[in-house]
């Protein structure tokens, strides 16, 4: 994956799975793309957590710096 596309991956993931955004809201929100082009991406995110560290240290972030700690399970 090129490294705009990882980073618009973990954007999608964070904007949905930690904000709690629509797919829809995001697509709009990235510029012009419609859910199904958020829930590929998203999907593509989930995989990358599941067997990429260094994406997974990146979505760990993510998700730190946008949801208190008491909502991480810390």
């Amino acid at each position: 994956d090129r490294p705009a596309s990882r980073a618009r991956y973990a954007v999608y993931w964070g904007a949905v799975r930690v904000l709690g955004r629509s797919m829809a809201e995001t697509g709009r929100a990235i510029g012009r793309r419609d859910h199904t082009t958020v829930r590929s991406g998203l999907l593509r995110a989930e995989e990358m957590i599941a067997r990429d560290p260094a994406f997974r240290l990146l979505s760990q972030r993510i998700a730190a710096r946008f949801c208190p700690a008491e909502e991480l399970g810390r």
